[in-house]
């Protein structure tokens, strides 16, 4: 099964996580309220927006405690994304996710 995990204080992101959701089928799961460690996913897709050119503090700190996951991310953003995607990849490197 999928995951798919989002961040959207606009709804911006929360309308992108439901259109991949209807897609791919998988679980949707609001970031801050989610307590597991992405075992129970194949795979988990993270939907998040670009906050001052990086992520948002749930999704670094969500990012740590995923454990072997295929995690895939789709960022929104309104102005720049500037250098926030490889921020995020090499962030995830860090802690061992593909």
């Amino acid at each position: 099964m999928n995951g798919i995990l989002y961040f959207s204080s606009t709804g911006n992101s929360l309308y992108v996580a439901q259109t991949v959701q209807k897609r791919i089928t998988g679980e949707l799961r609001y970031i801050p309220a989610y307590k597991g460690n992405g075992s129970e996913y194949e795979k988990i897709i993270i939907v998040s927006p670009v906050y001052s050119y990086g992520l948002p503090v749930h999704v670094y700190d969500l990012l740590p405690s995923l454990k072997g996951c295929e995690v895939y991310m789709i960022l929104t953003y309104g102005g720049m994304l500037a250098g926030a995607d490889r921020l995020a990849y090499e962030y995830a490197c860090e802690y061992g996710l593909n």
